[in-house]
Order: C-alpha cells, then structure tokens, then sequence
C-alpha cells in the first residue's frame, strides 16, 4: 500500500505563484498539463502601510555625551514590510512542508518575483529542508495576477 502510494505520489507536481501577501497552490495532475487551485492564501499586512505595522514612531538616540543637541532619530533594524514578508514565506513553508510530509506531492515548483522567491527559497532551507530537496523549478516572475492556464503555459516553456 505505501509503495503504490509513493507511486502515485511521484507524479504530483504542486505549484506555488506568490508574492509577499499573497499565494495560491496548485496541483498538476498525473496525466494532464493543466493546473487546479488547491489552496489559496492572503497575508493583507504585506500590503499595509510601513507606519501601519510599527506600534510606535522609532524612539530617540543621544549620541552626543548625552546633549541635547546630539540627538538623532533611531531607525528600526528591519524594514516592517519586510517581516510581514517573512512571516508569509514561513507560514507557505509551513504549509508546504505539512502537505509533503502526508504525501501530497513528490516536486514543487516555485514562481515568485526575485526578493519574495529568494526569501522563500532560503525559508525552506532553513527550516523545512526536505520540502527544497523537492524543488524542481523556480520562475522569477510574479504570476499572481494571471489564470490558471496563462501560468500553466508560462511554468511550461
């Protein structure tokens, strides 16, 4: 029995089209080149406004000895956009590595413009390293916008 599943699991292929606030999953089927939706996910905060998702302006540094005059605005260490970005790509991998795990697929193919697709590429490696190992192709291109079939041709060529 999990010989036979491991078999038809093989020809799974999964497709994720993302960019930082949102995602969709998609399945090849065994036979046919087209592409169905699975799942689809949306992190709005990726949108938000940066001064949105910072509870407080950042605070205020002496640097001079302490005088007034020597103040300077402190900045934060991270872009806010850029943890909300993190914090989809970790929850994608999440997911990913949950489907892999019950056999779901066997390969996976990843389109994405270059910064999220870098993001969530390293994602993967450091924390679900065995859903990487399954990573066949990558596009770096933004696919989020288009159909189903339009991506079916695209991850095709």
């Amino acid at each position: 029995m999990q010989e036979e599943r491991a078999q038809e699991t093989e020809r799974i292929t999964f497709v994720l089209i993302a960019d930082a606030s949102r995602a969709r999953l998609l399945r090849r089927g065994k036979e046919s080149a087209s592409l169905e939706v699975v799942e689809e996910f949306e992190h709005p905060e990726s949108r938000a406004m940066a001064r949105d998702l910072m509870a407080d302006k950042p605070g205020r540094a002496f640097t001079g000895g302490g005088q007034v005059a020597g103040r300077s605005a402190k900045e934060y260490a991270t872009d806010p956009k850029d943890v909300e970005a993190q914090k989809f790509a970790r929850s994608l991998a999440d997911r990913l590595a949950s489907l892999y795990d019950a056999h779901a697929f066997h390969a996976l193919v990843l389109a994405a413009p270059p910064k999220f697709l870098g993001l969530l590429r390293g994602t993967l490696a450091a924390h679900t390293n065995h859903v990487a190992e399954a990573v066949v192709a990558s596009h770096e291109k933004d696919y989020t916008q288009l159909d189903v079939r339009t991506i079916a041709e695209r991850i095709a060529a």
